[in-house]
């Protein structure tokens, strides 16, 4: 108990004596150098335990003014940190199973590595992938080597307020559409002065191809012709369904 040696320092609350035999036990220092707040057996350097969100919190605050000397929560990782060693992070459990977590990661020499680890019905292991990444000012998703701004691998979906309805998606340059092989062809689209254009970057992939069900329907190629296989072609003065001009086979 309180009075062995396993607590060399603790802190009690008692209203009506001053036994140390009685009361509750605030604060307590144990002989290995665990802090307990709300706890005498501190299972981690400092442990606070309480029964509500004021007693379970840790608030950090500052009083002075200026901009930079902000109140901080510092992990700090001393002696030799090589790249790709891990720097801190803060872990997100129940019942002390980690279920999501927020952690640093040393890349380089001077640069480092932000994961969110959100496992899907498991609990958080020392391999599981982060779900994004932050790294040299580039956000990853499903990735954790962003080569651009935001990098994406996996399907993205958009939507308003409502149910069944879609949002937009707004590129201020371009979009680029890049295949996953070792070429790193792509092609981009871009609405400018000239109009709505698409185009692509590299040889043997030049081509405009229009598709149904994975069907080809027609082709621009880089020479300029169109490819027709099977359809017809309209041209018309106005929307009222009379043809101007109709090629057929």
């Amino acid at each position: 108990d309180e009075n062995t040696t396993s607590y060399p320092l603790f802190i009690k609350t008692n209203s009506s004596t001053l036994d140390e035999g009685a009361g509750n036990v605030r604060f307590v220092v144990r002989a290995d150098g665990k802090v307990g707040i709300g706890t005498t057996s501190p299972d981690t350097k400092l442990d606070i335990v309480g029964d509500d969100f004021a007693g379970a919190s840790l608030k950090i605050e500052r009083t002075g003014d200026g901009e930079n000397d902000d109140p901080a929560l510092r992990l700090n990782r001393s002696g030799t940190v090589d790249a790709n060693d891990r720097i801190g992070g803060i872990y997100f459990q129940d019942n002390d199973t980690s279920l999501a977590l927020i952690r640093g990661e040393k890349i380089g020499a001077n640069d480092g590595r932000l994961d969110f680890v959100v496992p899907n019905g498991s609990a958080v292991g020392n391999t599981t992938a982060p779900v994004m990444t932050i790294q040299n000012d580039k956000v990853g998703i499903g990735t954790i080597n962003p080569g651009v701004a935001l990098e994406v691998i996996g399907d993205i979906s958009g939507s308003s307020t409502s149910t069944g309805s879609f949002g937009n998606i707004q590129l201020d340059h371009q979009l680029r559409l890049r295949r996953t092989d070792a070429t790193g062809a792509f092609g981009t689209l871009q609405f400018d002065s000239a109009g709505l254009i698409l185009n692509t970057t590299a040889a043997g992939y030049s081509s405009l191809i229009i598709k149904n069900n994975g069907s080809e329907k027609a082709r621009f190629d880089s020479s300029g012709d169109l490819t027709m296989k099977g359809g017809r072609i309209y041209i018309r003065e106005s929307d009222d369904g009379n043809n101007a001009v109709a090629i057929t086979r």
